[in-house]
């Protein structure tokens, strides 16, 4: 099952924007009368997400890769609503707006980070999607001295 171009950039402006029904890719508008005639409606309080590091590929189950834990290591909050921007077709793609900066390594293991995941929590919680860094085979070697800074536009979650 594939979804259309339309679809994807709806679930995407929903989910990483907290935009309801809005008029996406030619001016249409697919999620009215999805449910209700309201269509899917966007949360009441926007709400944030959190990327964490990755050394390796989490995939699609969670169980590949390995989180970075290094100490003074935590997940970082990007805002549900203004921390990112939807667009394109074919993928369709949610791309953030601002620089995620993680705190400065503090010892522990040195990681090679590869991949970034988005969590629904600050601690536990579900990985939710999985992105790797651009370009591909990018890393980002975590050790002494280093603080991770995820550049604005180089997190890209995509539909396709």
């Amino acid at each position: 099952m594939s979804a259309t171009n339309i679809l994807e950039a709806c679930i995407l402006k929903l989910f990483f924007l907290n935009e309801g029904t809005g008029v996406v890719a030619g001016g249409q508008t697919p999620a009215v009368s999805i449910g209700d005639t309201a269509g899917l409606l966007q949360s009441s309080v926007d709400g944030n997400f959190w990327l964490g590091l990755f050394d390796g590929d989490p995939t699609d189950t969670g169980a590949g890769g390995i989180e970075t834990a290094y100490t003074g290591y935590a997940r970082q909050a990007v805002a549900r609503s203004t921390g990112w921007t939807v667009s394109g077709t074919s993928p369709c793609q949610a791309i953030n707006v601002t620089a995620v900066t993680f705190p400065v390594y503090g010892g522990g293991t040195v990681y090679d980070a590869t991949h970034v995941g988005l969590f629904n929590a600050l601690t536990v919680g579900q990985l939710l999607l999985v992105a790797p860094f651009t370009p591909a085979g990018a890393q980002l070697t975590i050790g002494t001295g280093v603080q991770p800074v995820l550049a604005a536009g180089t997190v890209s979650f995509t539909l396709d």
